[in-house]
């Protein structure tokens, strides 16, 4: 027995946590400054990749131009997936007032849903009691797809013991022995949940997390090599839905991060042929792993190459505890110049926040919104942006040749022309 660079070093007296400097909070983040060099870039950007030139013309009967006519142009939907996660249970609730009032934020805020854990292996399964019942996720899933509102599923295979209903958990060890009962069962339960709302969904988070739980189930399936099937079988059933893949620790700023298995994970998947489609980032941040905004700029880039629609499935930023006003202004900037740096990102079709009401989210310091429901800093940051600064209403009139010309955000619009007392309305898409 041998001991190597044993060594005895005396700390001092105990101290307690609250006394030492404070290093681990990240109280500041590189790039905050509002005149720092990215912003401009990150604006040039955006006029670039995330606006259309909008171009009327009005004409009579006999199509000759008519001047002087009254437009207006109002924005109806972005482009852009502006996402929230919400709880099918309550998203059809109507027994009281918080809940028709979180169903009215939401489709005020948000263009894009995913259920929080409703559409997961364990409660898809039917028995976990908090969940909601197919019954009420399809219900669900009609009421958004009525709304306009696009759906991502999340996630058909969570490679987790836990994850998996409680019959495959309290077997495991029978399953780690027979890995091809296994995939049989997972197949099947992917082959369930999507023919049950084939056509609804605008994509699938088909593998969620497999960096984090590599070793539990997809090592015992031959690797990132044997979740092709499920990608293969999921595309199968539903050729219209987009399959993705989900990480976590891609965008926050800690040493163990998933970045460079995760990018192996995809060339493994596109290299055996894999029907990837997208590829998802989660973003559940705290003040201590804020990544600045020129980095997650970089983040984004190094994924790029594989030429896929890049979303932010679940953003959040955690404060703990004990938090007050120094900390929601950080919160609050950090979400103006994420978003901003992400909507900058010709790759990035969408950010889903993972939650907005205090008494309706996983980390109720990360809420939008307070149990009054008055708007936190984060909050306000993201109604000015996404409500105001990136969405387009205007008006004027025809010039001499009868056009009216303006550069708008990409989404759909609804156009009305007047002249003399008589109003046209049109409605119209700037998607590419």
């Amino acid at each position: 027995l041998q001991f190597g660079g044993l060594a005895i070093i005396n700390y001092g007296q105990k101290v307690k946590s609250e006394d030492l400097p404070q290093t681990v909070l990240n109280l500041d983040y590189k790039g905050r400054d509002l005149k720092s060099d990215w912003r401009t870039e990150a604006e040039a950007r955006i006029n670039k990749y995330r606006k259309s030139e909008i171009r009327v013309t009005v004409s009579d009967e006999q199509d000759r131009p008519v001047p002087d006519a009254e437009i207006n142009v109002e924005m109806k939907r972005h482009t852009f997936r502006f996402g929230g996660c919400v709880n099918a249970k309550w998203l059809l609730d109507d027994s009281d007032e918080q809940k028709v009032k979180l169903r009215e934020k939401f489709l005020q805020l948000y263009n894009y849903a995913v259920f929080e854990n409703d559409m997961k292996w364990g409660p898809w399964s039917g028995n976990v009691p908090w969940a909601a019942d197919k019954k009420d996720i399809l219900k669900a899933v009609d009421f958004l797809n009525e709304h306009k509102v696009g759906v991502r599923g999340h996630a058909l295979l969570r490679p987790r013991w836990t994850s998996t209903p409680g019959k495959i958990e309290d077997n495991k060890e029978y399953y780690r022995e027979h890995p091809d009962e296994l995939k049989e069962l997972i197949l099947e339960h992917i082959e369930d949940e999507v023919k049950a709302v084939v056509g609804k969904m605008d994509a699938w988070d088909v593998i969620n997390e497999n960096g984090d739980y590599y070793n539990q189930i997809t090592e015992l399936l031959g690797g990132n090599k044997g979740l092709v099937e499920f990608f293969e079988k999921a595309t199968d059933i539903d050729p219209e839905g987009r399959m993705i893949i989900n990480e976590n620790k891609i965008l926050t700023n800690i040493p163990a991060n998933n970045r460079s298995f995760y990018e192996e994970t995809i060339a493994t998947l596109l290299e055996e042929g894999a029907p990837l489609q997208g590829i998802g980032f989660q973003g559940h941040f705290g003040l201590e792993t804020l990544t600045p905004p020129v980095e997650i700029y970089s983040i984004v880039d190094r994924f790029s190459k594989f030429n896929l629609p890049i979303e932010i499935t679940e953003y959040d930023i955690g404060l703990g505890e004990d938090y007050g006003e120094k900390e929601e202004k950080v919160q609050a900037d950090y979400t103006r110049d994420l978003f901003t740096i992400l909507f900058s990102h010709p790759s990035v079709i969408g950010i889903t926040n993972w939650g907005f009401w205090e008494e309706r989210i996983w980390k109720k310091s990360g809420a939008y919104y307070r149990k009054d429901w008055t708007p936190k800093p984060n909050g306000k940051v993201y109604e000015e942006l996404v409500l105001d600064k990136w969405w387009t209403s205007a008006e004027g009139k025809t010039n001499s040749d009868g056009e009216y010309n303006i550069d708008g955000f990409k989404g759909d619009y609804e156009l009305t022309a007047t002249k003399n007392g008589q109003k046209k309305t049109n409605n119209f898409s700037t998607n590419r």
